[in-house]
């Protein structure tokens, strides 16, 4: 919960947390496991006393926080309750450092599970058939995965603000776009590439022949027209995209197109 104000809150959503799990959790049991007085945990939920810095940290620790989080808890306690002013700012500054490295950690970890898993930019293009529907039980079942993976990638899709819900309800795909050649880790991109291949290889069983083209080759050429030969796909990739591209209001289907050029014999050691 690093985006609380207030650590009384964090404090209150913890109690009601642990309440849910067992109903018969009570404020008492809170305070025996926080280390606290069942007088003490009232005034402080209350508002009528504070924690001073070495509670917060045993409480923080008994809340069951991660280290970070930790680190967050302590400062939003120091905040208002350090003794000097000069304590209270750098508590700020350090809520705020931790704050943004942790925002900044959660962006990259979406942004490389999107990439690296195919269902996400399928999701994507899927919002542009005219038939979409914005349910998770229809998307899972259009793209053969289980329903919570379904559910994680659209919620990792919608903070990344490529998809957003519209007052309707319905999910449709922004126009930002936060992916650049720069910052798309190759590891992700190995197995993005990956999983398309296995679906081709999926596909040349289980699709039929009207639905599908996949064509190989093999040819011997110079190494120096390896450049050029893959300058022809990425162009021709594009011109596929730019012509047959089309929009909901007349889109039928999804397809993946996957070209592959590599070396076949082994590479002989100079």
């Amino acid at each position: 919960m690093l985006n609380v104000s207030d650590y009384r809150e964090w404090m209150k959503s913890n109690l009601k947390e642990r309440m849910d799990t067992n109903p018969s959790y009570s404020l008492r049991a809170f305070a025996r496991d926080l280390k606290l007085s069942p007088a003490s945990i009232s005034l402080v939920l209350n508002g009528r006393k504070g924690l001073s810095k070495l509670s917060a940290e045993r409480v923080a620790q008994h809340m069951g926080l991660n280290p970070s989080e930790q680190e967050y808890f302590k400062a939003l306690v120091i905040t208002q309750h350090g003794r000097t002013p000069v304590a209270r700012q750098q508590a700020r500054t350090r809520i705020a450092d931790i704050a943004l490295t942790t925002e900044k950690h959660s962006l990259e970890a979406d942004q490389f599970q999107v990439i690296a898993n195919w269902y996400h930019f399928a999701i994507l293009q899927l919002t542009h058939l005219k038939g979409f529907k914005s349910e998770v039980a229809w998307i899972a079942k259009q793209l053969d995965i289980t329903e919570a993976d379904c559910r994680e990638a659209l919620a990792r899709l919608k903070r990344l603000k490529l998809l957003e819900v519209k007052p309707s309800g319905k999910l449709v795909t922004s126009k930002r776009i936060v992916f650049t050649k720069d910052n798309v880790p190759s590891q992700a991109l190995r197995k993005f590439h990956r999983q398309m291949i296995e679906k081709g290889i999926r596909a040349i069983q289980e699709q039929d022949i009207e639905n599908r083209t996949l064509i190989s080759s093999l040819l011997p050429i110079k190494r120096s027209h390896y450049p050029k030969i893959a300058k022809k796909i990425r162009e021709l990739n594009e011109e596929i995209i730019q012509h047959y591209t089309t929009t909901h209001e007349d889109a039928e289907a999804v397809y993946g197109i996957a070209f592959q050029l590599y070396q076949v014999n082994q590479r002989e050691t100079p």
